[in-house]
């Protein structure tokens, strides 16, 4: 993803990768013609500040792996007075989320079975700062490790480009009632606004 200064918004454009494996494939959801890539793409690309989907161009599809690369562009967040602009470090489409397993719950009687099953999420997000823009704030390096499966987060900061890969293992379809709060604490991880915020100020 990369920020260019727009009057009173950072403009943004990019590319995204998109592999899909397994059984987690969103495709299959829609009919199988010639668009459903663009219509998983569009979805992708929306959550940069609202960007369209340029290009769609895919590199494989399988029964068990799906793999396109979607360039996008359009996209606009506004530069508040303050000068502090929010970026929300993305998840896959469809993964598996707080709201999915009841979160808001403080502990369960019964089994928790996965919406997607046992699986890997991994996204690997690198950011072109705008011109005259720092950064004020970007999630902690991660390790955590329980019974539900683990969670881990690396942070590079290089002059004008901040990278933050984050990869989330699940390792059971279903979980017993025990080992919910070890599921809450990884989705937490990657869910709270201290873990999936980048903060960005107007070097002024």
């Amino acid at each position: 993803m990369a920020l260019t200064v727009d009057g009173d918004s950072l403009a943004v454009a990019g590319t995204a990768d998109v592999d899909l494996a397994f059984r987690y494939n969103p495709l299959a959801g829609f009919d199988r013609d010639g668009s459903r890539h663009r219509k998983v793409a569009v979805g992708v690309a929306g959550g940069f500040g609202g960007a369209d989907a340029d290009q769609v161009t895919v590199a494989q599809q399988g029964a068990e792996l799906v793999s396109f690369r979607a360039e996008f562009s359009g996209g606009s967040i506004p530069v508040p007075d303050s000068g502090l602009v929010r970026l929300a470090i993305p998840r896959v489409p469809g993964a598996v989320t707080g709201a999915d397993v009841d979160s808001f719950r403080g502990a369960r009687t019964l089994p928790v079975r996965l919406p997607q099953g046992a699986g890997m999420e991994r996204v690997d997000l690198t950011v072109t700062l705008p011109e005259g823009f720092e950064l004020a704030f970007f999630p902690d390096e991660l390790a955590l490790a329980n019974g539900a499966g683990s969670v881990r987060r690396s942070v590079t900061v290089d002059d004008d480009e901040l990278s933050v890969t984050t990869l989330l293992v699940l390792e059971q379809d279903e979980l017993p009632a025990a080992s919910y709060p070890d599921l809450r604490a990884l989705l937490d991880a990657l869910e709270t606004d201290s873990a999936s915020t980048v903060l960005l100020r107007r070097a002024d």
